[in-house]
């Protein structure tokens, strides 16, 4: 799948449904976000990061700890 870097500061998107078991990945310096298909912003601010989900779901790990995080929520 696609991956990309976000060093720090904010990132909206709306990504069209990616191919099974080829999700995008968004890597930021205190966490890994797994985008199947969806609307959603990413913040980061070095050692945070705060996900948030318009439609659909993504998945946050952070280590061996993964968060599934639906439509209308965030993690941080």
């Amino acid at each position: 799948g696609k991956r990309l870097r976000l060093d720090q500061g904010d990132l909206s998107a709306e990504v069209a449904t990616q191919p099974s078991r080829r999700p995008l990945v968004i890597s930021t310096a205190a966490a890994e976000v797994v985008v199947v298909g969806t609307a959603l912003s990413v913040a980061s601010t070095g050692g945070e990061t705060r996900v948030g989900v318009s439609s659909g779901t993504v998945r946050v790990e952070r280590g061996a700890d993964s968060v599934a995080v639906p439509a209308g929520s965030f993690a941080v």
